[in-house]
């Protein structure tokens, strides 16, 4: 159980307990209401009707706009007879305080008075009469507890789609993204078909000298050549010549052949 709850049953049985207290507490009302002449006619609405208790007064109020007064005499006067005056003027009804009771007393000033009988008990309850016109609207109450939250109800039907609103402004361009990764490599086209013939280029520069090839095998032997004609005879001495002729001639072969052996061949070249 919540404190509210608690708050609520614990004021409730106060109030059980100090309901007799008050009523016993309250003092004894006795009411008397009617209409009021003056000499036979109905008086003015606000007429002034007070009424009094051993000459002293201890109520009063003003007439109705149909002539009528309501009095309520609270106290203890059980057994004392309640006199009236209208305007100041004593009227000529009286009424005994009859502590719970309120009786039918018409006023009347300038007339025989009317004979007040004892009231008899109350007659069976008339029929209902028609319903009066609607009240105005009291005053807001204070706001209650707030009540627990109900479940939550089934979901409605969808609604029928708006027309589409107005295009909105373009926005600023965003920041650029990251690069995204590298695709796989696609499959290889199909070759295509062969261009022509470009025109041919101009002749390159000369290449750079190649290193000297190995060297080749000795050729052979080159022919003979013809004996040469024969010196003319010599002064004495001339054997000396002959000699160095002789050794000039193996000199000139033998450079021949080293020339030969050290000049490329063709196919080498």
């Amino acid at each position: 159980m919540s404190k509210l709850k608690v708050l609520i049953a614990t004021m409730a049985v106060l109030a059980l307990l100090l309901l007799p207290t008050v009523a016993l507490a309250q003092p004894d009302v006795s009411g008397v209401y009617g209409s009021v002449t003056v000499d036979g006619a109905s008086v003015a609405e606000g007429t002034a009707v007070a009424a009094s208790i051993d000459g002293v007064e201890v109520k009063s109020t003003t007439t109705t706009s149909s002539s009528t007064y309501h009095l309520y005499i609270d106290g203890a006067y059980a057994g004392k007879t309640v006199t009236f005056t209208i305007d100041g003027v004593a009227a000529a009804e009286t009424s005994a305080w009859t502590a719970g009771g309120n009786a039918v007393v018409n006023l009347s000033v300038g007339v025989a008075p009317a004979t007040v009988g004892v009231q008899g008990p109350p007659g069976p309850a008339g029929p209902a009469g028609p319903a009066g016109e609607r009240g105005a609207p009291g005053l807001m109450g204070s706001t209650g507890v707030e009540g627990a939250r109900g479940s939550v109800g089934s979901r409605g039907p969808a609604g029928a789609t708006g027309s589409a609103g107005a295009a909105g402004a373009r926005g600023t361009q965003g920041a650029t993204g990251p690069q995204g990764a590298r695709g796989s490599s696609g499959t290889m086209g199909a070759t295509g078909a062969t261009g022509p013939t470009g025109a041919k280029g101009a002749a390159g520069s000369a290449g750079a000298k190649g290193a000297t090839g190995a060297k080749g095998s000795t050729g052979s032997a080159g022919t003979r050549g013809a004996t040469g004609a024969a010196g003319a005879d010599g002064t004495s001495g001339g054997s000396t010549l002959a000699i160095i002729a002789v050794i000039l001639s193996v000199i000139a072969v033998a450079l021949a052949i080293l020339f030969r052996s050290k000049t490329p061949s063709a196919e080498e070249g």
